[in-house]
Parts: structure tokens; sequence; C-alpha cells
């Protein structure tokens, strides 16, 4: 068994597309952190933000994280909070390959600009506050700002491959 390739950054730095590229590209199965709260509530994480709080997200993030640290060969995008949340951290080190996706807040604001789903976007300064975290986890960083989704990709297919093949 190979261990999970999971995909670390910030809100609109790729880690769902370049999931769901890498997933072609290795045959692994896709699962998105963000995707597996809201089927389990039952309401989108901006909904789950109103009505039940930012604690309860966390914990709801903590509880798919100990899940997911289950998993073997598999592309994991994880929110942009949940790595930043310290029980969090060691599950993710042991349940795989990270990769750091990182874009600038210029680049993210562009492409963010008309999502209105994701609560913590308005929060100044978060980027800056959430990096170095980032920085620390990663066993890769990639930057996302000027390449193609399938460049990405295929940057850390490669990567993987050469360090678990």
């Amino acid at each position: 068994m190979s261990p999970n390739i999971i995909l670390i950054g910030f809100m609109g730095s790729g880690k769902s597309s370049a999931g769901n590229a890498l997933s072609k590209l290795s045959g692994y199965a896709f699962v998105d952190s963000d995707t597996l709260i809201e089927t389990q509530e039952g309401l989108k994480i901006s909904e789950l933000f109103v009505q039940k709080g930012e604690p309860y997200f966390r914990a709801c993030e903590h509880h798919v994280c100990e899940t997911l640290s289950n998993y073997h060969n598999t592309i994991i995008a994880t929110g942009g909070g949940l790595p930043c949340q310290p029980e969090n951290q060691e599950l993710l080190k042991k349940s795989g390959f990270i990769v750091y996706l990182k874009a600038s807040q210029e680049s993210i604001n562009t492409r963010l600009k008309n999502d209105t789903s994701r609560p913590l976007l308005a929060q100044p300064d978060l980027l800056a506050k959430r990096a170095p975290i980032y920085h620390l986890l990663a066993d890769l960083e990639i930057d996302t700002q000027d390449q193609s989704i399938q460049s990405v990709a295929e940057a850390i297919w490669n990567t993987y491959t050469t360090h678990y093949a």
C-alpha cells in the first residue's frame, strides 16, 4: 500500500482541481474533506458555519481527518483550515505525502472574486497566518500561480513516484 497524497493550501489554491487531475493521472481515488463534511452534515460549509458555528465545523474536520488517516492510495484535498488545527497535523503527517499548493493573495482573490460560499474569505491576513503552517507540514511545495492544473498534477505525481516507487 502506498501512502496518500494530501493536498493542503489556502482556499482557491487549486486543491480540488489538482486533486481530480491527479486522481485521473494516478488511478488513485480522490476525496475532498469539505465534500465529506457536507455529505455527512447535510449542509454546505457556509450553512454549517452559520447554523452551528466554526468550533462545530472544526470538530467535523477533525473527525474527517481521523477517518481519512486510515485510507491508502488516495488523493485527499483538505479544507484550508484543517491543517492549521494542531490535533490534525500529526494525523496528516502519518497519513501520507503532503503537498502544499501555493498561490498569492492576489491570485486567490482573482480566482474567488465571485465565490460567496467561503465564510472565512473576508478575514484579513488569513493567508499570511496559515502559510507558515502549510510550509512546515509540506513534503513538497508547488506554486500554482502560473501553471496549468495538469502540470501541477504531473509535478506532484513525478515527485511522489520518485519517493514511493
